[in-house]
C-alpha cells in the first residue's frame, strides 16, 4: 500500500502477530456464544454472519476510497524522485554485496551495481570502477564511464585512456573526454592525448580527440576527406561539425550530411544543425520533417533549435524560422 515504509512494517507486523490472530479467536468466542448461550441454529448463525459480512464490506469500501487518495498524492507528489529512492535505497547497501555484484560473471548483476554506484557512491567498491572501463560489454563499459564521471572517481586516467580505443560510440567517447580533460587531470592526460589525435591507426578516434582539444591542425585533413569516407567516419565527421571546439568544425560545409543517403549520417548531422543554428540549413529541415527514416529527428533539431532561439522567457517576435518550425 502506498504508506511510509517505516510504517508499513510496523502496521503489518501488528496486523498479522495480533489483530488476524484476536480476530480468529473472538469470532470463535461469538459462534461458541450463539450456540451454547443463546441456543441459535444455522439460521439464526447465518444472519449474524450476513451482518458481519456488510460491516466488512462497508470498512473495505472505506478503505478503498482511502487508498485511492493516498496513491494520487504519492504519484502526484514532485518531491520524490527515481534518483532520489535509488539513493535512500543504496545508502543502506552493504559494500560487500556491491563488490560481489561487481565482479560478478553476470552481466545483469554488473549492471545492476554500476546503477546503484551512479546514484550512491561507490564507497569501498570505487577501486574496482576502473577495471570495467575495458569490460567485454560495451553497455557495461558505458555505464562504468557514466558512473565515473557522475561520482568524480579519480585514479581512472589510464583505463579511460584503454576505454577511448575500445568505445566507437561518439557520446560515449565524449564523455570520456570530459572526465580525462577535467582541470584536475587535464595537465596529466593532455599529452596523451595530443599524440592520439595524431594517430592514423583509427580516424574517427583521432579526429574526435583533435576535436575535443581544439587541433585544427589534425582536424583540415579528417574534414576534407570525410564526405569519400565510408557511413561510419561521414558520421562521426556530421556529429563534430556541431560538438567540436575546433575552428575546422565550425567552418565545415553541414550541408552535404544532411543530405546523405545514409540514414544515421542524416542523423548525426541533424543533431549538429540544431547546435549550430544556421539559417541557410532550414529548408533541408522542414524537407526531412515528413521522412519516416528520420523524421523524428528532424523534429527534434527543429525543437531545439526553436527552443534555443526563444529563450526562457520567449521570443520577443517570431522570427521566419520559428513560424516555419
Amino acid at each position: 500500500v502506498p504508506v511510509p515504509e517505516k510504517l508499513r512494517t510496523r502496521v503489518k507486523s501488528f496486523l498479522d502477530m495480533a489483530v488476524s490472530r484476536s480476530a480468529d479467536g473472538l469470532a470463535s468466542l461469538v459462534l461458541l456464544g450463539l450456540i451454547y448461550v443463546a441456543g441459535a441454529g444455522i439460521r439464526e448463525i447465518s444472519w449474524v454472519g450476513l451482518a458481519f459480512g456488510c460491516a466488512w464490506v462497508a470498512i473495505l469500501w472505506r478503505l478503498r476510497g482511502e487508498y485511492l487518495r493516498t496513491l494520487r498524492s504519492t504519484i502526484e507528489r514532485r518531491d520524490v524522485r527515481a534518483e532520489t529512492l535509488l539513493e535512500r535505497l543504496t545508502a543502506a547497501g552493504p559494500s560487500e554485496e556491491l563488490e560481489s555484484n561487481l565482479a560478478s560473471s553476470d552481466q545483469q548483476a554488473v549492471e545492476a551495481a554500476l546503477g546503484w554506484i551512479r546514484f550512491s557512491g561507490p564507497g569501498a567498491a570505487e577501486a574496482q570502477l576502473a577495471g570495467l572501463l575495458t569490460h567485454p560489454s560495451p553497455a557495461i563499459r558505458r555505464k562504468t564511464m557514466r558512473a565515473i564521471v557522475d561520482r568524480k572517481v579519480s585514479g581512472c586516467e589510464r583505463e579511460a585512456l584503454a576505454y577511448l580505443r575500445l568505445e566507437t560510440e561518439m557520446e560515449s567517447r565524449w564523455l570520456a573526454l570530459d572526465y580525462l580533460l577535467d582541470p584536475e587531470r587535464e595537465e596529466q592526460t593532455r599529452p596523451e592525448l595530443a599524440e592520439l589525435s595524431r594517430e592514423e591507426e583509427d580516424a574517427i578516434l583521432s579526429a574526435t580527440v583533435a576535436a575535443r582539444l581544439g587541433d585544427d591542425e589534425a582536424l583540415t585533413g579528417f574534414f576534407e576527406r570525410a564526405p569519400d569516407e565510408p557511413a561510419n567516419v561521414r558520421a562521426a565527421a556530421a556529429w563534430l561539425i556541431g560538438r567540436g571546439e575546433a575552428e575546422a568544425c565550425r567552418t565545415a560545409e553541414l550541408g552535404p550530411y544532411l543530405r546523405d543517403d545514409d540514414e544515421q549520417v542524416v542523423i548525426a548531422a541533424l543533431a549538429s544543425a540544431a547546435a549550430r543554428k544556421e539559417d541557410e540549413h532550414v529548408p533541408r529541415l522542414l524537407e526531412l520533417l515528413g521522412e519516416r527514416r528520420c523524421g523524428r529527428s528532424a523534429r527534434s533539431s527543429v525543437a531545439r533549435r526553436t527552443k534555443s532561439e526563444a529563450g526562457p522567457s520567449g521570443p520577443s517576435k517570431p522570427s521566419r524560422q520559428n513560424v516555419a518550425s
